[in-house]
């Protein structure tokens, strides 16, 4: 089977990416609510068509809930090979290849997590002094998982994304200086320093969001694999709707080529889709599109019926187009045409991992007519 059949019939990793995302959104909110409302459960509030036993049911159900949102959200980013994160990785800190600064975080704020719940349900057993000083690890756990979100998340400049992060952030500091008002002045000597974390810690995080996640090359300063950057670059240039002014070599050229890899099907009929989003390595800012359709056969192989080949770049993607011509093993061959109509040769050779591809196309090798 070759490479490129084999990662065909792998399971669609772009809904494994989209549940690693949404879950991970998702567990942050349920978080935020977990952390209201036990500061309401601290404070004893109730109201007559509100009694406290009813926060605190919510409480559990919420923490519980978080955990499975966070379940979801791990195991779809480890089984998802579009990026490399392993199961040491969600348990040990700041040791993975894939933003390993941010991911970390992440894994410290789970842990965290994890040891609050494992105490509260023991709680009988450990007093209610030591369940309490464990417990106030809640309080770290929650902004270390909002940070996680901010850098390791990639869409983080999304702008309702974004925004739910921002109204996470400012519901839980307002309820934290809530609960220190509310007992002011007693404990002073800790509250007082508490309130001034509380106003700071917003004004931090919307400055190194400014400055980081929300900055221009953030998905590389943040350490994402260089084969990787290229499937970011893209989707940063699709949300901004802009293109650089690029052209390609004057053929004949070969250069190195990055990228990602999609499935659609297989359908009824036993054929399948793959595109090959790959982007032109060097100055040239070229893109190349790979659209393949072929039988998907019983022994896990692929059979090549037709396909397209488009290389140009954001401002004209169809510099060179035409049809591919043949597959034999990790190499696709086919005949484009130039805006002159002058008929190329062109191969492109490819090694994929998962969704990630890496290669190198040939253009015009052999002359044309």
């Amino acid at each position: 089977m070759t490479p490129l059949a084999a990662a065909a019939l792998q399971s669609n990793s772009r809904t494994l990416w989209y549940l690693t995302r949404g879950s991970g959104l998702i567990a942050l909110l349920l978080l935020t609510a977990t952390m209201l409302l036990g500061i309401l459960n601290v404070q004893r509030w109730k109201r007559d068509n509100w009694p406290r036993f009813v926060t605190q049911e919510l409480h559990r159900t919420m923490s519980l809930l978080v955990l499975v949102f966070l379940a979801i959200h791990i195991v779809t980013a480890v089984v998802d090979s579009f990026a490399p994160i392993r199961l040491v990785d969600i348990v040990v800190p700041f040791i993975g290849s894939y933003r390993a600064l941010w991911l970390g975080l992440g894994t410290l704020s789970l842990d965290l997590l994890l040891a609050v719940t494992i105490t509260s349900l023991i709680r009988s057993r450990l007093g209610h002094r030591t369940w309490r000083t464990v417990h106030w690890a809640a309080y770290g756990c929650w902004p270390i998982a909002l940070l996680h979100g901010l850098g390791t998340g990639s869409d983080t400049k999304i702008g309702w994304v974004f925004g739910l992060t921002l109204v996470c952030l400012f519901a839980v500091v307002g309820a934290v200086l809530w609960r220190i008002v509310s007992d002011w002045p007693s404990r002073s000597i800790v509250r007082v320093p508490a309130a001034v974390a509380s106003v700071a810690l917003p004004v931090a995080v919307l400055g190194f969001a400014i400055a980081g996640p929300l900055a221009v090359g953030w998905a590389k300063r943040a350490g994402t694999p260089a084969n990787l950057l290229p499937h970011y670059l893209a989707a940063a240039a699709a949300r901004s709707g802009t293109a650089a002014e690029t052209s390609l070599p004057s053929p004949p050229f070969t250069e190195r080529v990055v990228g990602t890899l999609s499935q659609h099907g297989p359908d009824s009929s036993g054929l399948l889709t793959l595109r090959l989003n790959l982007t032109v390595s060097g100055n040239s800012g070229g893109q190349l599109l790979l659209t393949l359709h072929g039988e998907a056969l019983p022994t896990g192989g692929v059979r090549l019926s037709d396909g397209t080949i488009a290389l140009g770049t954001g401002n004209s993607p169809n510099t060179y187009q035409g049809p591919v011509t043949g597959l034999d093993g990790d190499q696709i061959d086919g005949q484009v045409r130039d805006s002159r109509g002058h008929s190329l040769p062109i191969s492109v050779r490819v090694s994929i991992d998962g969704v990630a591809v890496h290669g190198v196309v040939s253009v015009g090798a052999g002359g044309g007519q």
